[in-house]
């Protein structure tokens, strides 16, 4: 770390945002006990990992939200943009599965746990705006991850498939590098 900021211009400079954002999840032991109970909490209601949590999430956008799930159309380039005045969430047609059901989640995190990450972001105590932005969307990925993967049915099911990545993956509907990181943290904090 010293390193690094011996390279720049100032021997001790102040770190960048994206730094402070790096250290503030280190700092954490990337766990955030609300966000992750609320997620969980939710992909019980909705049964994720016991359905369709793609179909299951876009049905509760709509519900609760009044959010409409479309595509944005071929040749586009974006993989989401939220059109707030339409209700309206446009995601790729070129995303995979695993891909769109954490779009889906991130949206989830982005209308419902905007109290939450904001209490978060003050305590964290930032030096700048730009960091309390960059780590809005980091809680708000992690809010997703956990969505998809809830711990305990998560937990759960890696110890019944014997920790099948494979498996696992096809039943959350989730990438393999996804349920590769969230078997790294299997250990939460208190458990």
């Amino acid at each position: 770390s010293i390193d690094d900021q011996m390279v720049r211009t100032d021997s001790f400079s102040e770190p960048t945002p994206y730094e402070e954002v790096r250290d503030f999840f280190h700092f954490v032991d990337n766990y955030i006990d609300d966000l992750d109970m609320a997620a969980e909490s939710l992909a019980g209601d909705l049964r994720i990992g016991e359905q369709d949590g793609i179909a299951a999430m876009a049905e509760h956008l709509e519900k609760r939200h009044g959010v409409r799930v479309a595509s944005s159309g071929e040749g586009s380039e974006t993989l989401r943009r939220y059109d707030g005045k339409a209700r309206v969430l446009y995601l790729s047609p070129y995303l995979d599965s695993a891909s769109r059901a954490f779009q889906l989640a991130f949206q989830i995190a982005a209308l419902e746990r905007r109290t939450e990450v904001d209490a978060i972001i003050a305590r964290a105590g930032f030096r700048t705006a730009e960091a309390g932005d960059i780590c809005r969307i980091g809680l708000r990925n992690y809010f997703a991850g956990a969505l998809v993967l809830p711990y305990g049915r998560f937990l759960a099911a890696a110890k019944e498939v014997r920790h099948d990545i494979e498996l696992l993956a096809a039943r959350f509907g989730a990438s393999l590098e996804q349920v590769a990181h969230r078997l790294s943290t299997l250990q939460r904090p208190g458990h």
